[in-house]
């Protein structure tokens, strides 16, 4: 199987139903690299000293905060590749970070249609994989 060394993860363009304009996002799938990237950016290592009776010293815990919000605003503004959708006056909406999520944190239809289309893609690369294996 060939690879496009400049683009691994090339986004897939995903029509709106319904459009009339032919309106359409572009999403991607997140690779193993950029979760290991965002880890370490919305990562906290945490430790904590607890007595425990019976024994002499503090037991150390150590756990980690993961800054959700930020993790989610990284995800959807990679997913969320490329867009031509327009608002409700016609004028075209700016593929932005800001835009990205404002529509998927308050708009229902928006996230159902994201979802659905991240899913699509997910099945889509299972199945090809599955394929490029057994041959």
């Amino acid at each position: 199987m060939p690879f496009n060394i400049k683009d691994l993860n090339p986004p897939a363009r995903f029509f709106y139903p319904g459009s009339k304009e032919k309106e359409w996002i572009e999403f991607r799938t997140i690779p193993l690299s950029k979760l290991r990237e965002w880890r370490k950016k919305t990562t906290v290592p945490k430790v904590e000293y607890h007595t425990v009776e019976g024994i002499d010293r503090p037991y150390r815990y150590e756990s980690e905060d993961v800054n959700d919000d930020k993790l989610f605003e990284l995800m959807w503004d990679y997913q969320i590749h490329d867009w031509n959708i327009k608002d409700t006056e016609n004028k075209p909406i700016p593929c932005n970070k800001e835009s990205k999520l404002l529509l998927i944190s308050n708009s229902l239809e928006f996230s159902n249609f994201a979802l659905s289309s991240i899913k699509k893609l997910n099945e889509d690369e299972a199945i090809r994989q599955e394929q490029s294996e057994k041959n």
